[in-house]
């Protein structure tokens, strides 16, 4: 990370402005740079300043729109703040060069949106995934463009005219979890947990604001702690008790072993803990989630947003459950 804006390698960059609706910043980390590699390419993901500026604005500074606020707090390098839209630069490598300016401005601005939006979309899925900030859009949706993209030279200088972009405005409401805002490891990460985003794309189905899915929720909760679930119980052996562990899961694929069973006798049969000793109640939520997943599945019937609700916290109480004993094993 760096704190001072420098232009990318080559002669042209293109920079692009995203609406992450209410994405969770520490302060330390506002007005600085997060540098990386998509598709090829130097990218750089630049959040706004405390005063919501950019280095390069592509828009008037308006502090209500790319900064919304603060959560409380003394103002510690890291509280969190609340950032609505993100910058992304993309190298181009090369300038207009005999091309001119008109079409060719356009082409160069259309090549480098995936880039950006690969690069968004990470900061998004490492937010959502790992850092609890489930109001974020899900994999399925692409983070909306916030202003017109632009291109500069290596003297940073505008050389477009500008270029329609697509529009959009995430509205984000209450927030449940707390989150870390430590938005320095979002870069670097390559891959994230399948059952942690299937998770949060089952909060997000349900989040205060967006269309309200129960019967997705519940469904993509089901789902996420089916795959979060043996994944577990395997981090937890070695050796033999993993080899038998592995023959036993290995029956999931022709008699499904449910998932209630592998959290309450698998999980005794381990190391003597399990989710029915731990929580009773809890365990008694899970099967009901894979109850009244099964009456979504076979009956299509559509669960009431209690109901939902209660099914999608039966996986996240196991899911933390599930954690705590991870971080237990040497």
């Amino acid at each position: 990370m760096t704190e001072d804006y420098r232009q990318l390698e080559g002669d042209l960059t293109a920079i692009f402005q995203f609406d992450v609706g209410e994405l969770n910043v520490r302060r330390d980390q506002l007005g600085t740079v997060l540098e990386t590699r998509e598709d090829g390419r130097s990218a750089r993901v630049e959040f706004p300043a405390a005063d919501g500026t950019f280095h390069v604005p592509l828009t008037p500074m308006r502090w209500g729109r790319t900064i919304k606020g603060r959560r409380a707090g003394d103002g510690k390098p890291d509280q969190i703040w609340i950032v609505g839209e993100v910058q992304v630069r993309v190298d181009l490598g090369r300038g207009l060069g005999d091309e001119g300016a008109g079409n060719a401005e356009s082409v160069r601005v259309r090549d480098a949106r995936p880039t950006a939006r690969a690069v968004m979309r990470r900061i998004f899925d490492w937010a959502r995934t790992l850092d609890r900030q489930v109001w974020l859009l899900p994999p399925h949706m692409p983070p909306p463009e916030a202003a017109e993209p632009r291109l500069i030279n290596a003297a940073g200088e505008v050389t477009d005219r500008g270029y329609g972009a697509e529009g959009g405005v995430l509205v984000l409401l209450e927030r449940e979890y707390v989150m870390s805002g430590d938005m320095r490891a979002a870069i670097a990460s390559e891959a994230f947990p399948e059952a942690e985003s299937l998770l949060a794309e089952a909060q997000w189905a349900l989040w205060p604001g967006n269309p309200y899915d129960t019967k997705r929720a519940v469904l993509l909760a089901a789902i996420a702690l089916e795959v979060k679930t043996p994944q577990t119980l395997q981090g937890l052996t070695e050796g033999t008790t993993r080899q038998l562990l592995d023959v036993i899961l290995a029956r999931f694929d022709e008699t499904p072993i449910s998932v209630y069973f592998q959290l309450t006798a698998l999980a005794e049969a381990i190391d003597g803990e399990s989710l029915k000793r731990h929580d009773d109640t809890l365990a008694k939520d899970v099967r009901e989630l894979y109850n009244l997943r099964n009456k979504v599945a076979h009956r299509g019937e559509t669960p009431t947003e209690d109901a939902a609700r209660k099914a999608v916290a039966a996986a996240e109480g196991a899911f933390e459950w599930l954690n705590r004993r991870l971080a237990k094993t040497p």
